[in-house]
């Protein structure tokens, strides 16, 4: 529990891993500038799958809101509009 943690990659293994972060619903490029609207948590997620290959992370907010990143050799796919939440329906 806490408040402003932080996934910290070192620079120079961040910067030999420069793959973009690619829709994987759409199959489009995320622009840099995305990211950094995002907040910390997602860009520590972006940043860890970055640098290790086949890592996959989880983001999820308080009021239920979730994307995922995940990694292979060549690229780093991020999937939002996802929700955290499991719902019972009542069958009547």
């Amino acid at each position: 529990m806490g408040f402003g943690g932080e996934i910290r990659i070192d620079e120079q293994r961040e910067k030999d891993a420069p793959r973009a972060l690619t829709c994987a619903k759409t199959g489009r490029i995320i622009a840099n500038e995305a990211l950094t609207k995002l907040g910390t948590r997602h860009r520590s997620a972006y940043r860890l799958v970055t640098v290790h290959p086949g890592t996959i992370a989880f983001v999820v907010s308080q009021d239920g809101d979730l994307r995922v990143f995940w990694s292979d050799e060549n690229h780093v796919y991020g999937w939002e509009g996802l929700h955290s939440w499991v719902y019972e329906h009542e069958s009547r």
